[in-house]
């Protein structure tokens, strides 16, 4: 267990698959991918496991990114998940075994707050092993 002060509240993390994770309900994860054709399958595949609430697909973004051989500029689509942070180990499963990438960007950010009401209802419709207990609240 790891300790961090965020915007002024002591919070602990836990590692999960490699990713540290604040210990807050809700989280946003965000992965690129080479085609609007594999992100929409990817968002519907996710949604429909109950893995997220819902995956907004944007794009075409255009990413910079350093390798060994220089600098090389690609089109992808950008997929934001929202999602509860402990189906975040399972949903990490199968972003990796649906990707095209070898190595697929997997980053987590943590919803540190916002609507009462779209939080419950992200909830509502996740796995429902992700309910969270209201006194953990």
């Amino acid at each position: 267990m790891i300790w961090r002060k965020v915007s002024g509240h002591l919070l602990f993390s836990e590692k999960s698959e490699g990713a540290y994770l604040l210990m807050v309900e809700y989280i946003q994860v965000y992965t690129r991918v080479e085609s609007s054709e594999e992100g929409t399958a990817l968002a519907q595949a996710i949604v429909e496991a109950r893995l997220a609430a819902a995956v907004s697909v944007i794009g075409p973004v255009h990413t910079f990114s350093r390798y060994d051989i220089g600098v090389e500029v690609s089109e992808e689509w950008q997929l934001v998940i929202k999602t509860a942070r402990n189906l975040y180990p399972e949903l990490e499963r199968h972003i990796r075994s649906s990707h095209s990438y070898e190595n697929p960007e997997i980053i987590v950010t943590p919803v540190l707050g916002g609507s009462h009401d779209y939080l419950d209802w992200v909830g509502s419709q996740l796995n429902s092993d992700s309910q969270v207990l209201e006194d953990e609240r």
